[in-house]
């Protein structure tokens, strides 16, 4: 998510500038990561091996930063969110 913010503000405030070397190195190493794990390891794997960064500019960076990350499917849930049952300060069995 922190990626997909920076990248949209780079983008915003310079849409047709090239990406910097930082930007290209970060988003190709969350094509890595993310990749294996999306619905479509394919598709990523592919914009991995073919997208030409510095041929693009900040927008067009963001905007396939922005199709992919519909591919990315994150646990949101925090742990702390849904505490375990109690009844009396004892924890409940699920029967």
């Amino acid at each position: 998510m922190e990626l997909g913010r920076t990248l949209k503000e780079i983008a915003d405030n310079d849409p047709s500038g090239t990406p910097s070397a930082s930007a290209a190195a970060v988003f190709a190493g969350w094509l890595a990561l993310a990749g294996p794990t999306s619905r479509e390891p394919t598709y990523l794997s592919d914009v991995a091996d073919n997208f030409d960064v510095f041929g693009n500019t900040n927008k067009d960076l963001f905007e396939l930063f922005d199709i992919l990350d519909n591919y990315i499917e994150v646990d949101d849930e925090d742990p702390d969110d849904n505490p375990p049952r109690t009844f009396i300060g004892l924890p409940l069995i699920a029967s």
